[in-house]
């Protein structure tokens, strides 16, 4: 064994250790070998691994290369934003709401926001707590048609996201939504705008959750200290200074929200903003025919190119529309479908079109031979470069 021993010592006069440590792109190349009775072996793995990391040595050396080394060094590529301008989109509707619709295919969602001229100012003396507590409810407290669990239910499975509320000067309910589900979403929102359920068990969670907030605003002296700043600038008589208290909240009714609903949740006082991806013009207008048809009915589209126009026309021999009804047909939250309606998608329709600087108009008849609508609608077309 010890004559083997020295044998193999002397075809092996080094030991790892006594090895010369040559490094090659971080990498020492005896790391790569192993000593065996017949001499050095590779690990052929290691190897090839050891190659393909230095073969991008040269790229992150650049990349380190190019970044400055102090901070104000660092260049950055103008940024040109221009703001739209707010007249291209604004539409006073008949009803009296302003309205600013913007497409934005971006992604498949919808965002519809219902601005009213509300807020806590105008609370009557002895209610105060009685604007938060209306809009914390608009879209928590259920609809006519659904409980609050159903709603709440039927946005989560639509994965929308539908919140309300008011502030001192302001109020709002929104509806965040997939763009494929945009007529039942209108519906809802269409709901809650006008016909809340106001839900008692809800009324009474939110007068407690209220309170529970009420025992703890004086816990940080920063808060107390603004409320007496508020006292000392505007006095105690100002609207500002109207803080809700235990017996006001108490002293809230189902009726007190109704009433406070009532007075300023009608179209008159709303500004309405709608963006996101809005292709429904003729999905609405072909939802629109099938309703008016029986069985036996029909529908007719027509698609025509003439002077820098394209020309779109869906006619149908259903019911036909009344004469005073059709003067409406255009005006937000205006249906002759009841709760299965919701009021909005012709409105939608007409402000992309006007958008678009396009025309829509109606030619109905509700008896005779030629009895039916026929909606149709002129888009100028895009010129080469546009």
């Amino acid at each position: 064994m010890a004559e083997t021993r020295r044998k193999s010592e002397i075809r092996n006069p080094m030991t790892e250790s006594e090895w010369p440590a040559v490094w090659q792109f971080g990498f020492r190349i005896s790391s790569f070998l192993r000593i065996s009775d017949f001499g050095f072996r590779i690990y052929p793995t290691l190897l090839g691994t050891a190659l393909l990391l230095a073969s991008f040595t040269p790229a992150r050396t650049f990349a380190q290369a190019a970044i400055p080394d102090r901070p104000e060094k660092l260049s950055y590529p103008p940024l040109v934003y221009e703001p739209p301008e707010p007249a291209k989109f604004r539409v006073t509707l008949k009803s009296g709401p302003v309205a600013y619709v913007v497409p934005d295919r971006e992604l498949p969602l919808v965002n519809i926001v219902v601005y009213a001229h509300t807020g806590s100012y105008l609370e009557p003396a002895g209610k105060e707590g009685l604007a938060d507590l209306t809009g914390y409810l608009l879209a928590r407290g259920g609809t006519k048609s659904k409980t609050a669990e159903d709603l709440e239910e039927r946005l989560a499975f639509l994965a929308a996201q539908l919140n309300s509320g008011i502030g001192e000067s302001q109020g709002s309910v929104s509806l965040n939504l997939l763009a494929k589900d945009l007529d039942e979403g209108l519906g809802i929102l269409r709901e809650v705008l006008t016909a809340p359920r106001f839900q008692d068990d809800k009324i009474a969670l939110r007068k407690q959750q209220l309170l529970q907030a009420m025992k703890q605003r004086n816990d940080e002296s920063s808060a107390i200290e603004v409320r007496e700043r508020g006292f000392l600038a505007f006095g105690e008589k100002f609207w500002a200074n109207h803080h809700s208290t235990q017996q006001s909240i108490e002293g809230i009714t189902r009726a007190d929200l109704e009433a406070f609903h009532h007075a300023w949740f009608h179209p008159a006082n709303f500004v309405v903003a709608v963006s996101g991806e809005l292709r429904q013009v003729f999905s609405n207008l072909l939802s629109n025919s099938l309703d008016a048809i029986d069985h036996q009915g029909s529908i007719r589209m027509r698609i025509s190119t003439r002077d820098g126009y394209a020309r779109v026309t869906v006619a149908d021999n259903g019911q036909g529309i009344e004469a005073g009804v059709r003067n409406r047909i255009f005006e937000p939250l205006f249906t002759t479908k009841g709760t299965v309606g919701t009021g909005l998608g012709l409105w939608v329709s007409k402000q992309l079109i006007d958008k678009h600087h396009g025309r829509i108009s109606v030619h109905s008849r509700t008896a005779g031979p030629r009895r039916g609508t026929t909606i149709s609608i002129k888009l100028p077309l895009l010129g080469k470069g546009s």
